[in-house]
């Protein structure tokens, strides 16, 4: 088998078992309806077989890309996310499948703004009217949300509770990441016919001034502790929140990140809860990275990060004889925890994760 054909069967062997029906009779959504014949899709096949709002930024375009009806299954999960909306205007991190909270529902401020990028990526991808204008409603709502955890100095500061794609692993409450997926979100406020209640330059200026460290030429969450996360640094290099001066360092500093089995979500030493998701590579976060190369003009490189962390994935998996891409893994190359490969046991490294199939991302141009 080629190497382009045994990365296209993972990816699509992987988004294709995170899709399954809704465990409810009857969901109504604003002048949606969805049942349990609704196809939504899952983070992982077997744990947690929940719907995350986040996850969605790469599983969407990725059911949308493999799936004859994965637009469908994309707009379901957007739905499904929203139909637990906090009277506060908080998007849930996450909904069972019985349309229940979990118990991290509340704890992620940064899923809802993903959720906003992944509606807003959805929309462009479709004509879908009648989804835009329930998303206007939600937009309103969330982004309300939002506004009220911006200070005096245009930094959003999280509550006091938040956790991230790396959950056990801490960030301060004002961090790069949340802020620039913010920021992000405004500007399609804004593009939705909204008008944000202060300038986006300032806003973009607050964030640099805040967060950019020009010793390391990296946006720093804690500079005492060595702290950048690759997720946040490349966000602001694809949303170009980094000046063209400060743009050419940073893709420079980037390959701080590299390792022979993918990027590695953070440098430096942060607080965590556990050793679970410290040192690992994350497929989630090394998409991220790959766009922001290809949206600066680093397409060469960007295909060389996603063929190497899906064929490193790729081969931790088949250890257990299987075909998908696990939810991440460390960077020695090692799976770094028991693997979930039944039902009866659940809590560990899942072998098959929505989030890992890297979107609709093309790795190989020649065939597209």
């Amino acid at each position: 088998m080629s190497l382009m054909s045994e990365i296209e069967k993972a990816r699509k062997a992987t988004i294709e078992r995170c899709v399954v029906n809704l465990n409810q009779e009857k969901v109504k959504v604003g002048d949606f309806i969805l049942n349990k014949n609704s196809k939504v899709i899952v983070d992982g096949e077997i744990r947690d077989r929940v719907v995350w709002s986040g996850d969605l930024f790469t599983s969407g375009p990725a059911a949308a890309k493999y799936l004859k009806d994965g637009l469908l299954y994309w707009r379901n999960s957007l739905l499904l996310t929203t139909s637990k909306i906090y009277k506060s205007g908080k998007l849930p991190a996450c909904v069972s499948l019985k349309g229940k909270y979990r118990f991290l529902s509340y704890f992620f401020d940064t899923y809802g703004m993903w959720w906003i990028i992944s509606a807003d990526g959805y929309l462009k991808r479709t004509k879908d009217k009648k989804f835009r204008k329930f998303f206007r409603q939600i937009l309103s709502s969330v982004i309300g949300f939002y506004l009220k955890n911006v200070g005096k100095k245009l930094i959003y500061k999280t509550g006091r509770i938040n956790f991230y794609s790396n959950w056990t692993v801490f960030r301060p409450r004002e961090n790069v990441l949340t802020n620039v997926l913010l920021f992000k979100c405004l500007q399609i406020y804004e593009d939705h016919g909204f008008r944000s209640p202060f300038s986006l330059s300032d806003y973009k200026k607050a964030i640099n001034q805040r967060f950019w460290n020009r010793k390391e030429s990296l946006y720093f969450d804690n500079e005492q502790r060595g702290l950048a996360f690759l997720d946040g640094n490349s966000l602001c290099l694809m949303f170009s929140l980094a000046t063209k001066k400060r743009k050419v360092k940073l893709i420079d500093s980037l390959k701080k990140f590299d390792t022979p089995f993918g990027p590695k979500a953070y440098i430096g030493n942060p607080r965590s809860i556990t050793s679970y998701h410290k040192n690992i590579v994350s497929p989630f976060i090394a998409y991220v990275y790959a766009l922001a190369l290809t949206r600066v003009g680093h397409q060469k490189k960007a295909r060389i990060i996603v063929q190497k962390t899906i064929l490193s994935g790729l081969n931790l998996s088949k250890k257990f004889g299987q075909v998908t891409i696990p939810e991440f893994w460390k960077i020695n190359g090692e799976l770094g925890a028991r693997a979930v490969t039944s039902n009866r046991f659940k809590y560990g490294r899942s072998l098959c994760h929505a989030w890992s199939t890297f979107g609709d991302y093309i790795i190989f141009p020649s065939t597209s």
